[in-house]
């Protein structure tokens, strides 16, 4: 099982390179050889972005295909919220962040034993979880 970074769906959304890989795993969560998943804020985070570049409807477009492809939402709970508060208070140093929804997305991946797919160099620290490209 793999949790879906923000930043792997906006690759794909705006058709950047190695968008590819990502409609290839979209098509591997659809034929259920791999399963994946995120936390809801990761679609505040998508909408937000896009939304800002005037893309809202591509937003809305990418959010049903990823929920047709069988990436499920989890809302964020409170046991998972507070995990995030711990795993951010470990990781952002005044030298390197690590956002909140950064958290949210690890606390997702331990609390469904998951790897992480992103781009994000953020999470080359993690430790807690696998941490992959497309």
């Amino acid at each position: 099982m793999i949790v879906i970074d923000t930043c792997v769906i906006l690759k794909y959304a705006l058709d950047e390179d190695g968008s590819d890989r990502i409609d290839g795993l979209l098509n591997k969560i659809r034929n259920q050889s791999e399963s994946a998943i995120m936390p809801s804020t990761v679609l505040t985070e998508l909408f937000a972005i896009l939304t800002k570049r005037n893309l809202k409807e591509i937003a809305i477009e990418i959010e049903e295909h990823l929920i047709d492809s069988g990436v499920e939402v989890i809302p964020v709970n409170r046991d998972m919220a507070v995990l995030a508060g711990f795993l951010k208070a470990k990781y952002a140093t005044a030298q390197k962040g690590f956002s909140y929804n950064d958290a949210i997305i690890l606390a997702l991946a331990i609390e469904y034993d998951a790897s992480i797919c992103t781009y994000d160099s953020e999470f080359d620290r993690v430790t807690e979880v696998e941490v992959k490209t497309p």
